[in-house]
């Protein structure tokens, strides 16, 4: 999980603007990446989301909307990592 750092991004969902801190979780990857993350959602530490059987979920969160959200942003975040490392 070295490789795996922790993360930042904001995300905007229903007029509204989320901090989300993500740290990656030990957990089978799943297209190279962790299915699972630490969540902090302005600071307050949300749970574990993670992607299982082609879904993002969170149970905190009860919000299934807001999770595929977050995790399409994750997903995002390892496809920029990877489109700037192979223009290196």
């Amino acid at each position: 999980m070295s490789k795996f750092k922790p993360f930042h991004f904001t995300i905007g969902y229903d007029h509204e603007e989320y901090e989300c801190d993500l740290i990656p979780a030990a957990s089978p990857l799943n297209n190279d990446i962790p299915s699972a993350y630490e969540l902090f959602i302005n600071k307050t530490s949300i749970g574990i989301i993670s992607y299982l059987s082609g879904k993002w979920k969170c149970d905190i969160l009860g919000n299934q909307r807001l999770v595929d959200a977050i995790g399409d942003d994750i997903e995002k975040h390892y496809k920029s990592l990877s489109n700037s490392n192979s223009a290196e």
